[in-house]
């Protein structure tokens, strides 16, 4: 068995991994380790025994063994199979050991039904999430892997037409786009693959994020060196760098920009907008689920062409361009046990109740618009600000709040807000990322030429982390991002961005997937108008 320090090490991995898939936390891949591990499959079998929760290190274990022989060689004969080649290599992890007798009579149903169990008891062990598609038992196994080596050529050849179709806009799709790009892919995906992309998980969108920014930075520059350095540790560099396409079919991302339709909340207006990337009202349909109507008003304004909405939206909208090919997107406003809609704070664009479901909510600064007013929640902080439904007939008693979330904890792992003696809540984030402060004060909100809302600063700003954390800081141009420099920061301390010229930057995680924390611009002497710049 391995050494107790191995072992405590597998729990943490599992712990303390910042994706909610667990197959793409950072595991040991050295042959010892993995061997133990499959030798524990193998007493479960001999010794028949039944899923227990508590033993974290055994359960670790189940984990790191089905995973890894999921990635290793699902599929790899062409066929979507698992099973022959977990017993197999049990089989290989325990010859020459005596008394073990033949694996053989394991391969049965009954077998595969126990270890699957196992498999499901560790996952809620760990806090992961157990996907309802798929077979009962393999299902969970095969998506937890996230993508396996022979499935990885086809995910990142989704991923390159993602980027030759959206260009840059493709690191961060909308989940209903990658959903539509990932379910019509021809050839096709595997089918684990295809679960795992047309998923809500936020370790979805990390993964599919982490190769798009490879794909781009391969195809506009040709060097993608730094951003294989960020894939989550499951996908080897190498296989990534081997999947892409060849130099004969490299295409330059010179391309139109795209800009995708979004649905926002101005809190300085009390106004909740559909954006449109361009053209007329009669070139676009705004549809509710059911086919309810979505009462809205068509205005041009400093976004473009835009829809006010006057009245709360149904529960999903759909947004569909008239033209042949045109863009579609579907907004599902709410989550389950909340009616009410919520937008960052930072950007002002709606999060989809959908995927508030999947993952919970990221603690820090949210804006959400709910029917009544609160009689009491479990929030740090809550600040009522204008709505502009609140003026209209019949939506009297719709109100908007700034929010701030808090960090989940064994003691709080929902938002509660009472109104009356109602309960309405959301989970908070599983797997939260790291959480910051401003110590400095923004003069404006701007909006980008793709409708991206940024901080204005005049000079380059302050902020404080929760954690310690190694930063990258970005600098867009019109058709590229380059990378100004990297910074370990330190928790609790004030810390200046190093730049001073005028530009708009991105402060990302230097680790993991470069998750966005932080999308501002730096303008010195600006001249406020309003809200906006």
């Amino acid at each position: 068995m391995p050494s107790i320090d191995v072992s405590l090490e597998l729990v943490r991995a599992f712990e303390e991994n910042e994706f909610d898939i667990a197959g793409l936390a950072d595991l040991p891949t050295d042959d010892c380790t993995v061997r133990c591990a499959l030798k524990e499959l193998y007493y479960i079998l001999a010794d028949g025994a039944k899923p227990r929760h508590r033993n974290r290190e055994r359960l670790a274990r189940i984990l790191l063994a089905m995973i890894r022989v999921a990635l290793d060689h699902y599929a790899e004969d062409g066929h979507q199979e698992y099973w022959p080649y977990l017993f197999r290599r049990i089989g290989e992890a325990i010859d020459g050991q005596i008394g073990y007798g033949n694996l053989n009579r394991f391969d049965e149903g009954q077998h595969q039904a126990r270890l699957g169990r196992w498999f499901r008891c560790a996952l809620e062990e760990f806090n992961y999430t157990i996907p309802e598609e798929g077979q009962t038992y393999v299902g969970p196994i095969v998506f937890h892997a996230g993508i396996p080596r022979s499935s990885l050529a086809g995910a990142v050849q989704l991923v390159v037409t993602a980027v030759r179709q959206y260009g840059q806009l493709a690191v961060n799709l909308p989940y209903d786009l990658r959903a539509q790009l990932a379910s019509n892919h021809n050839p096709p995906l595997h089918r684990n693959v295809e679960r795992l992309l047309t998923s809500k998980l936020k370790g979805a969108s990390q993964l599919w994020s982490s190769l798009a920014r490879v794909v781009v930075a391969w195809l506009q520059s040709g060097d993608c060196t730094e951003e294989l350095q960020q894939l989550p540790a499951a996908l080897d560099p190498d296989d990534v760098r081997r999947a892409l396409p060849g130099q004969d079919g490299w295409i330059p991302a010179q391309r139109p920009r795209i800009v995708l339709p979004r649905l926002r909340f101005d809190a300085a207006t009390g106004e909740v907008r559909l954006t449109f990337p361009s053209g007329e009202q009669k070139e676009w349909n705004v549809s509710g689920s059911g086919g309810q109507p979505v009462e809205i008003r068509w205005q041009k304004t400093h976004l473009g062409l835009t829809a006010e909405l006057l009245a709360p939206p149904p529960e999903e909208i759909a947004v569909e361009q008239r033209a042949r090919d045109g863009i579609r997107r579907t907004f599902a406003t709410r989550p389950s046990h909340w009616p009410g809609l919520w937008f960052h704070a930072s950007t002002g664009n709606l999060e989809d109740g959908e995927t508030i479901d999947a993952n919970g909510l990221e603690p820090g600064r949210w804006y959400v618009l709910f029917e009544g007013t609160p009689t009491r929640w479990n929030v740090p902080a809550a600040h009522q600000v204008q709505l502009k439904w609140s003026y209209f007939s019949g939506h009297q008693r719709w109100t908007a709040w700034k929010v701030e979330v808090p960090t989940r904890t064994p003691e709080q792992t929902r938002l509660e807000w009472y109104v009356d003696d109602n309960c309405f809540y959301v989970p908070l984030a599983r797997r939260p990322g790291a959480c910051f402060e401003l110590q400095s004060s923004r003069i404006a909100s701007a909006t980008t030429a793709r409708q991206e809302v940024v901080e204005v600063f005049a000079e380059s700003p302050v902020v404080r982390f929760d954690r310690s954390l190694e930063v990258t800081i970005l600098r867009e141009f019109q058709d590229k991002i380059e990378t100004v420099s990297r910074h370990q920061i330190r928790p609790g301390q004030d810390w200046r961005f190093p730049v001073a010229q005028p530009g708009v930057f991105q402060l990302r995680e230097a680790r993991g997937v470069g998750r966005l924390l932080l999308h501002f611009a730096i303008i010195p002497d600006v001249e406020i108008a309003g809200t906006d710049v």
